[in-house]
């Protein structure tokens, strides 16, 4: 015992020794290296090996060389891989000698990035511009939130939020977004609309550029029941910008509690859109929506549009069709067909005129005729369903059912099959499909046609309230959808 303690006070008078040579203050580099090693080879205990880190920084510092220091750091590592002094001055040492991969590979062990966030933070940021690859990348997410955390910032994080959202996360770059806002960010305001945070949007005290941005915190402060926020943003918009969109007159006039508050707003849309066909078609959907039928024809037609825009003719002839009952629904889609027949929009809305009032036969020779014209009307399968079952052949019709109505995605299967469902008499099944089509529709029209459709077969089942819901609906998300705005103004 007394030799083995001997022994370690010797060693320790070695090591001493190469130190006290170190503190002489040369700043040869060869000479310095040689010294360095020559206490490496002495150092038996972790406490030498810190003393000898800590000289090798200052040898670094003098000769102007921090790979001294690194290698000395390589040294202690390999004697003790674990322990968490030498690991951190080893990160140091691995940093200033350009070497950020090996800083970065002491994480999460032995060092954790959670207690040492911003050596992690800059490890890993120096690895990605040493590497040369593209960074953020996927697969960087957790590394930006701790670099996020560790500086303080949320940039970083919203980085992390923009890779979920690429991935098809909403619910993970969600998350992130709300980091970012911990840390005092703003995200840009597409990306939390995309991501759901509408809070985010409202809650940035940065001013909003005037068009979408405001447009955006508008929309979110809807969404979120603040309609007094949403009017003030939407004022602010129409008045710095009266031309930036007519969508954004038709959202204050939704937003007003009496006729003549929103007449006021479709004024104002007239002034800036006067010759803007949609803007028309939402100011003609609008007066029939509140029982003034003919000053939406008179409106529609002074425009001088209806005889050559498909959509603005469908409108009035919706409102004819309302305000003439007596005429036949299934003579004016015909008319119209005719006058547009290259049109897609008008087509599609004959067949469904005809079909709705059971005039299958016609509306299946119709659906032929365009078909082998050639004309897309998309994939509309129970048209050639019907067709089929017309002729007889309705274990076709049944295989064509399975084969492409359950295996399509998007809203165009279960669309069809709540339309078959319906002609069959099964409403219920058919408001279940309508329902999955609205929400997998594409675009609002989409979302329009079946929400419309939906609220047929709610009127079927009895359920008249919730019919003219989803017609109301239809109607939110496509103010000019012919079909809705007839059904909800019917009396």
């Amino acid at each position: 015992m007394t030799a083995g303690l001997l022994a370690s006070c010797g060693s320790g008078t070695r090591f001493d020794k190469a130190l006290d040579k170190l503190e002489a203050g040369s700043r040869d580099a060869a000479r310095l290296e040689r010294l360095l090693d020559s206490a490496a080879r002495r150092a038996e205990s972790s406490r030498d090996w810190l003393r000898l880190i800590s000289r090798a920084f200052r040898a670094a510092e003098q000769t102007g060389d921090p790979g001294l220091a690194a290698a000395i750091a390589d040294r202690a590592r390999k004697a003790y891989p674990t322990y968490e002094d030498i690991a951190l001055a080893a990160c140091r040492a691995y940093l200033d000698a350009g070497r950020p991969g090996d800083a970065l590979a002491l994480f999460p062990a032995p060092l954790d990035p959670g207690l040492r966030g911003l050596w992690f933070a800059e490890a890993f940021l120096e690895t990605s511009r040493h590497s040369g690859r593209r960074f953020p990348g996927a697969g960087d997410e957790e590394a930006l939130l701790r670099v996020a955390q560790a500086a303080g910032r949320g940039e970083p994080a919203i980085d992390a939020a923009l890779l979920r959202m690429g991935a098809g996360d909403r619910e993970g770059a969600a998350w992130l977004i709300r980091k970012a806002v911990e840390l005092g960010s703003a995200p840009d305001p597409d990306l939390a609309w995309d991501a759901g945070v509408l809070d985010a949007l409202l809650s940035d005290p940065a001013r909003a550029a005037v068009g979408r941005d405001l447009q955006r915190k508008a929309d979110a402060a809807a969404l979120l029941g603040e309609r007094e926020w949403a009017r003030e943003y939407l004022t602010e918009l129409v008045l710095a910008d009266p031309g930036y969109s007519w969508r954004a007159y038709a959202a204050l006039a939704s937003l007003e509690e009496n006729r003549a508050g929103a007449d006021y707003w479709y004024g104002r849309m007239a002034e800036a859109f006067p010759s803007d066909p949609e803007a028309l078609r939402s100011r003609g959907a609008y007066f029939s929506r509140t029982g003034r039928d003919e000053r939406a024809l008179a409106e529609l037609e002074t425009a001088g549009r209806v005889t050559i825009d498909p959509r603005t003719a469908v409108l009035a002839a919706e409102i004819k069709m309302r305000l003439r009952p007596g005429e036949s629904r299934a003579v004016t889609a015909l008319g119209l067909a005719n006058a547009f027949p290259e049109d897609v929009y008008v087509q599609d809305w004959a067949l469904g005129t005809l079909a709705a009032v059971d005039r299958f036969a016609e509306a299946a020779e119709s659906y032929r005729q365009l078909k082998a014209r050639g004309m897309d009307l998309g994939r509309p399968w129970y048209f050639e369903a019907l067709s089929l079952i017309l002729e007889g052949k309705n274990a076709e019709a049944a295989a064509l059912i399975e084969r492409d109505g359950p295996a399509g995605k998007g809203p165009e299967a279960p669309f069809a099959l709540g339309v078959l469902y319906s002609e069959a008499g099964n409403h219920a099944l058919a408001v279940e499909r309508f329902h999955i089509a609205a929400t997998a529709a594409k675009d609002t029209e989409g979302e329009a046609r079946a929400l419309t459709e939906m609220g047929k077969s709610l009127a079927a089942l009895g359920e008249r309230r919730r019919a003219r819901e989803a017609w109301a609906a239809a109607l939110a998300a496509s103010p000019d959808y012919a079909e809705a705005l007839r059904l909800l103004t019917a009396r």
